[in-house]
């Protein structure tokens, strides 16, 4: 990621030229990217992120019941501190991501989108304590985003298929589940993940 007042795209962590080379190629094919960056190229991240704020847009409906159902479901996961400020964010900002698959999150544009979310500024100018995401749940274990398992890039496999290699947690015979009726993570499947991983060393 470049620093927060390089403009995107540019310096030192920006990556090869050959990443930028590829960010040119999309942009020729993909009208939307290149608009992005006509528009916004010279945008420290800062000024980028700071434009997904909500700053008084008039709501269709009312968002006390939505405030309600995060405030009750946070406690009961994370607890009320944490509860307290995800209210307090969301009504400064009520701004969530819901493009999202539900799990273990590796797939690297998601995650670099959350990333990128979690950094925001609201309003007031504060940063945020935490992203609020509406996952989809029904997705099957083995779907793209791969919350099956974790997801490596950058190997130096020559075997292995084009792409990032799949370190699975779950058993094969639960690949076609569905996310939200998986069982947690635990203990043992990390230590058989660890085992994988240090045999492909």
């Amino acid at each position: 990621m470049s620093p927060a007042n390089a403009p995107l795209g540019t310096g030192p962590d920006a990556g090869p030229a050959y990443a930028q080379s590829l960010l040119r190629r999309v942009a020729t094919e993909v009208a939307a990217v290149e608009q992005t960056l006509n528009r916004y190229g010279k945008s420290s991240l800062r000024e980028y992120l700071g434009l997904f704020c909500d700053r008084g847009a008039q709501a269709l409906q009312c968002r006390e019941d939505f405030f309600e159902v995060v405030e009750r479901l946070t406690q009961r996961a994370l607890g009320n501190e944490v509860a307290a400020r995800a209210l307090a964010d969301l009504r400064e900002s009520p701004v969530v991501l819901t493009a999202n698959h539900h799990g273990l999150d590796t797939f690297a544009q998601q995650f670099q989108q959350s990333l990128l979310f979690s950094r925001r500024r609201l309003p007031s100018g504060r940063l945020v304590h935490g992203s609020l995401v509406l996952a989809c749940a029904t997705v099957p274990l083995n779907n793209l985003t791969y919350p099956r398992g974790i997801l490596l890039y950058g190997h130096r496999d020559e075997k292995a298929a084009p792409g990032p290699l799949k370190l699975p947690l779950f058993s094969d015979r639960t690949k076609h589940d569905a996310v939200c009726f998986a069982a947690p993570i635990d203990a043992a499947m990390l230590e058989r993940a660890s085992n994988r991983l240090q045999g492909w060393q």
